[in-house]
């Protein structure tokens, strides 16, 4: 995997009550998938392979780890570990409350991964507003 050097800035200069926990979390996300590369997109460390944008931390939550999984394409990704929250179109959030909490939901996040690449390679399914009857067709 590639970080650049300034995600491993932003590391060392974080001051956050749950940084180990984020960390451990970056290392697990770090390792999941070979195809997954860091940088510092929206000012914090983010995940992305090629075009497309996988997560980002959001260390303005200060009682839990925060990640925002993006969904490729529009896609939506199972959830068989109840791990992802939300009901946005485009996205889901990991809330995770401690460095034990992470630790034990170690496989979970990397089943996101696996879930998410394979989201990727599937066929693309037609978009909610192309097949909507409330909207006129493009």
């Amino acid at each position: 995997m590639y970080a650049d050097a300034a995600v491993e800035g932003y590391w060392q200069e974080l001051e956050h009550p749950l940084k180990e926990a984020l960390l451990e979390t970056y290392r697990i996300l770090c390792v999941a998938d070979p195809r997954l590369e860091a940088r510092i997109k929206w000012k914090v460390p983010s995940f992305y392979y090629g075009r497309y944008d996988f997560a980002a931390f959001h260390p303005r939550s200060q009682h839990c780890v925060h990640l925002v999984v993006v969904y490729p394409r529009g896609a939506v990704i199972a959830n068989p570990t109840g791990l992802l929250e939300g009901t946005y179109l485009d996205r889901r959030m990991i809330k995770l409350g401690s460095l034990a909490e992470v630790q034990r939901r170690a496989e979970d996040l990397r089943q996101v991964v696996a879930d998410w690449f394979a989201s990727l390679e599937a066929p693309r399914s037609p978009s909610p507003s192309a097949t909507s009857p409330n909207l006129p067709a493009p």
